[in-house]
């Protein structure tokens, strides 16, 4: 796979690779990095301490995604990063000058011993449009590093701002959920964010060898959305149907015009594989009537929703509903656009292998906001709201659960006693009453 001319930062202090293509070069070009361990260490705060409140936020003035790609040993780490307080077209000179990105190697969230740390050099930053810078942080993984995280810290100069982002690291995942990644057009940088769209020019990128055949499984979008909070009793497991199998070859171009979750595997008898979604060209936003319909499923009755999708005017029938929420139109208007930047901000954040609307941490978001305070773990995160006139202080546990779709799964612990919180929070929806 060839890569744009881009510096890599390897993990170790100073050291900076210039590369071509990186991918095919990798077990020449970057020794075995031995990751030092950093004196000082006792000054280092856990990341289990740290608030991750930007994980539930795609407004705050910096973004970040990362996306792991490794075959055997070698190991790349893509980074994304938003500066929405700069101008579209802002070079990496501008981005320099406001913000300095640093990262640092754990074992493990409460770990307070680093095996390594660096800063990220402004020659290493690609401008990719709309404010957004991409680098590449790569190094040899040691024998003996089966688990890890890497942290990530943005910080501007001259403001008491950082942005915090975590990357886990596990080399037990399955080979090709890591080892593959899709492009975007003529872009040789993997794609961070985990859907495209249809009519996206995409080509599918194998970390370790150059074309090869792929078997493709296409399920649209077939899974339910989630179940309130206080739902103990889990729903039974789904037999997905494949709607449509297909191949094609890794390193050529292809346009998906279907939406949903496809599912590419090397051999089709395995459940290794690498999926993805492909999704309308607005999303994450929805504006379509079947769109606005369906994640109202969390604050409407089953009637209530027969109703919306039976009808033969679903816009109609749609705004009569807000405006009997809202009471008036104008009023209609605000508690339509505040639902629907929750909707949006779900599936721009939580998309896996379902719309993020659908996911628990989607749901959680969409009914209550975001929360004042995420902690993390190895295995889950936990979100903090704050008491208000509707409950008391609230804690939603999430456990993460990888599936063969995505390892970035989580599930929420449902209690029987949210039920109290859940219909209280819902029922202020359905009066009309802003969270914001």
């Amino acid at each position: 796979m060839n890569l744009p001319e881009l510096p890599v930062i390897a993990i170790k202090t100073g050291y900076l690779l210039k590369y071509k293509t990186f991918f095919n070069s990798l077990p020449v070009i970057l020794p075995v990095i031995a990751l030092l361990f950093m004196a000082g260490c006792n000054t280092y705060i856990p990341l289990s301490n740290y608030d991750y409140e930007n994980a539930a936020d795609d407004s705050s003035p910096l973004g970040c995604r990362a996306l792991v790609r490794r075959s055997n040993d070698s190991v790349l780490v893509t980074v994304e990063v938003n500066a929405r307080k700069l101008p579209p077209d802002a070079s990496p000179e501008v981005f320099r000058k406001r913000y300095a990105v640093t990262y640092t190697l754990v074992s493990n969230y409460k770990s307070n011993k680093p095996f390594a740390g660096d800063s990220v050099r402004v020659g290493a930053l690609h401008a990719a449009g709309n404010g957004k810078f991409v680098f590449n942080i790569a190094f040899i993984r040691p024998t003996s590093f089966t688990y890890g995280v890497m942290a990530l810290r943005i910080t501007e100069f001259g403001a008491d701002r950082v942005c915090m982002t975590d990357v886990p690291l596990d080399f037990t995942i399955p080979g090709m959920q890591q080892r593959y990644c899709l492009t975007k057009g003529e872009s040789k940088f993997p794609l961070v964010r985990p859907f495209v769209r249809i009519g996206d020019t995409i080509t599918v990128r194998d970390f370790h060898e150059g074309p090869k055949p792929l078997f493709i499984k296409y399920y649209g979008l077939a899974f339910s959305p989630a179940l309130p909070a206080m739902f103990t009793n889990p729903s039974p497991p789904r037999n997905l149907k494949v709607i449509e199998s297909f191949s094609l070859s890794t390193d050529s171009e292809t346009i998906f015009n279907n939406p949903g979750l496809y599912f590419a595997q090397e051999d089709s008898n395995t459940r290794d594989g690498f999926a993805f979604m492909v999704m309308p060209g607005r999303f994450p936003r929805v504006t379509r009537p079947d769109e606005l319909v369906s994640p109202l499923i969390y604050i409407t009755s089953r009637e209530e929703r027969n109703k919306l999708t039976a009808t033969t005017k679903p816009k109609e029938e749609l705004d009569k509903f807000w405006v009997e929420v809202g009471g008036s139109r104008d009023h209609a208007r605000r508690v339509i656009r505040e639902y629907y930047e929750h909707v949006e901000t779900a599936n721009n954040l939580f998309t896996s292998f379902k719309e993020g609307w659908k996911t628990d941490r989607g749901m959680v978001f969409i009914i209550f906001g975001k929360p004042e305070r995420i902690s993390k773990t190895d295995d889950r995160e936990e979100w903090y709201y704050e008491k208000n006139a509707n409950f008391g202080e609230l804690y939603f546990t999430f456990r993460r659960k990888p599936t063969i779709f995505s390892y970035d799964n989580f599930e929420l612990e449902r209690f029987a006693e949210y039920d109290r919180v859940w219909y209280g929070t819902v029922e202020q929806w359905r009066k009309g009453v802003l969270k914001k």
